[in-house]
């Protein structure tokens, strides 16, 4: 499929004006991704038929319809990104080394899906690591980094009783034993491949759960990134998501040190407001379950 879509591209640049062709590239990234979120629902529901216990239905939300199904839509504010200057703080000269010697080891390798997962790896939990050291002032506590979970809920639709499901690679947790919740998911992608519908599926779910939980504060952060490219999104109170793009190699990377530091900070301020209630899994259903 991205074999067609470069050959798709250039014929495009051969035959149309710059302003034309960049339109029609766009349009073009457009459908492609849909087509390749589609395509991946498919087959992972197969997989998941064949290897898990079956529920009365297992489904996958396809891309357009999650905003329908869970009510929610693009928020056409954009959203509020903006980092003030006290946010973007230098890279940290511990994960610049980190990077710099997966790099030199990728250099020997072909396998580039592991590489980027290493560079996953040493951003999510050196960035988490130097947000609780540095938050002295407004500490960043009971927040954890997990890794490969399972998540599923109940969803009564038109056709019944479904089991919405699917696999997270990274989840922030917050709470203490036994009263744990997390407020942002994260999937990897393959090199070039960055689509939000599925984890705005899951972003979704939890943000359900939370509000029949009777969580106040029902939003939830979520994101897709090859290491390269990074895809944040928040779903907010109000239905509403919005998404912002960075991207670490083009110069961007204290912005997104400076984001994920907020994305903890807002969890440990979930944990520090938590009170004796409902849990989400009692409310909802919902649930996550280890890979492993």
């Amino acid at each position: 499929m991205s074999k067609l879509e470069r050959q798709i591209k250039a014929s495009i640049s051969t035959n149309c004006d710059n302003q034309e062709s960049r339109t029609l590239n766009k349009e073009i990234e457009k459908q492609f991704s849909l087509a390749k979120s589609e395509y991946e629902c498919e087959r992972d529901q197969e997989r998941f038929k064949k290897g898990t216990p079956s529920h009365p239905a297992e489904a996958i939300i396809s891309p357009q319809k999650v905003g329908p199904t869970f009510k929610i839509s693009p928020d056409t504010t954009g959203g509020n990104w903006e980092l003030s200057s006290s946010e973007r703080l230098p890279i940290p000269s511990g994960l610049k080394e980190i990077l710099r010697d997966l790099d030199l080891v990728a250099e020997h390798s072909a396998d580039r899906v592991v590489q980027g997962r290493a560079r996953l790896d040493a951003i999510l939990f050196k960035a988490l690591a130097t947000a609780i050291i540095s938050s002295a002032d407004a500490p960043i506590h009971s927040v954890y980094l997990q890794t490969d979970k399972y998540i599923n809920m109940p969803w009564e639709s038109d056709t019944g009783l479904q089991f919405l499901w699917g696999r997270v690679d990274y989840s922030l947790w917050y709470g203490g034993p036994g009263k744990m919740e997390t407020n942002f998911v994260v999937c990897a992608a393959s090199l070039g491949q960055i689509s939000y519908y599925r984890v705005l599926t899951y972003m979704a779910m939890i943000h359900h759960a939370r509000r029949m939980a009777g969580r106040e504060d029902t939003s939830v952060y979520g994101l897709v990134t090859d290491a390269s490219c990074w895809r944040f999104l928040r779903l907010d109170n109000d239905d509403k998501y919005s998404v912002r793009v960075y991207d670490w190699d083009q110069g961007e990377a204290i912005e997104v040190l400076a984001t994920l530091k907020r994305i903890f900070a807002h969890a440990s301020g979930l944990s520090g407001a938590m009170a004796c209630g409902s849990s989400l899994e009692e409310m909802s259903g919902l649930e996550f379950t280890s890979s492993q």
